[in-house]
């Protein structure tokens, strides 16, 4: 997957759904999805970070940090001081965690985490795909 040694572990929408009321707040649930199908539909306290392949070359030449896809300030503030221990990832497509494709989306915005350390657990969220998240960022199975 992603760096060596690197423990990524898979929850379903329910466990993220309890982790994150249990977590108080603790729990950072990262939308890995381009921004029209974010702001299509999401989950309410996810934040949407989409990390495309013409962002990745560009990569090379500049420095991209986590903090700047990060558009809310007090979420962004919250990442600076390391306040989100664990950090949910989800898309619209991956659910098997051995197998998501180095070229997606999730698979780079994960690798960003690792590499500046923010988060010490990292999950992916399956069963996304069977999921229909509601206006008000409910998530209903299909």
């Amino acid at each position: 997957m992603a760096e060596k040694g690197l423990i990524l572990k898979s929850m379903s929408v329910e466990e993220v759904a309890q982790a994150a009321r249990l977590r108080n707040g603790n729990i950072l649930i990262v939308d890995c999805r381009p921004f029209l199908s974010y702001n299509t539909c999401h989950i309410k306290t996810s934040i949407n970070i989409y990390y495309n392949h013409i962002m990745s070359r560009r990569k090379n030449n500049c420095k991209i940090s986590v903090y700047d896809f990060v558009q809310c300030s007090r979420k962004r503030d919250k990442l600076l001081n390391g306040h989100y221990n664990s950090v949910v990832f989800y898309d619209q497509s991956n659910d098997d965690i051995d197998s998501i494709p180095a070229e997606d989306a999730l698979y780079r915005v994960l690798n960003l985490f690792v590499k500046e350390r923010i988060g010490k657990e990292f999950f992916v969220m399956k069963g996304v795909y069977n999921m229909r998240i509601t206006l008000d960022g409910r998530i209903k199975r299909l």
